[in-house]
């Protein structure tokens, strides 16, 4: 039998809510990436390395991240907290470069950059609360 607050204790630790939302982005990030993936972005990069390795990387990434950041990793937690905070600022300048010429908003960005800044809000909690290194 299991003791009745295990399920509210793991969502009230920050821990568990940043590899939640960090999962959540991933998610967001890949699913964006098959939607803009066409035939020009399907070619080998950097001599030798085929275009579907990225999202294989981006797979394990999705699931393997999401399990070190509730078991507490620090030194996993801040680098994600300020990558995915940079990509909410840069997916923030390029809706800012396209609108300034007159294009359209991307609305699955401005979506992306609510992921993106939730994430990288709730991985500083979970930096500031974990004790592990």
């Amino acid at each position: 039998m299991t003791h009745p607050t295990t399920t509210t204790s793991r969502w009230a630790d920050p821990r568990f809510q940043a590899a939640i939302a960090y999962a959540v982005y991933g998610v967001v990030y890949l699913v964006g990436a098959v939607f803009e993936l066409n035939d020009a972005r399907m070619r080998v990069f950097w001599g030798g390395v085929p275009w579907w390795v990225f999202y294989v990387v981006g797979t394990i990434f999705l699931v393997g991240f999401p399990f070190l950041i509730w078991r507490g990793l620090r030194w996993l937690i801040w680098p994600l907290c300020v990558l995915t905070g940079f990509k909410a600022f840069w997916l923030c300048w390029i809706q800012g470069r396209r609108v300034h010429v007159g294009e359209a908003i991307d609305w699955y960005q401005v979506f992306f950059v609510l992921v993106a800044v939730g994430a990288s809000v709730l991985l500083f909690r979970a930096g500031m609360a974990g004790k592990r290194s």
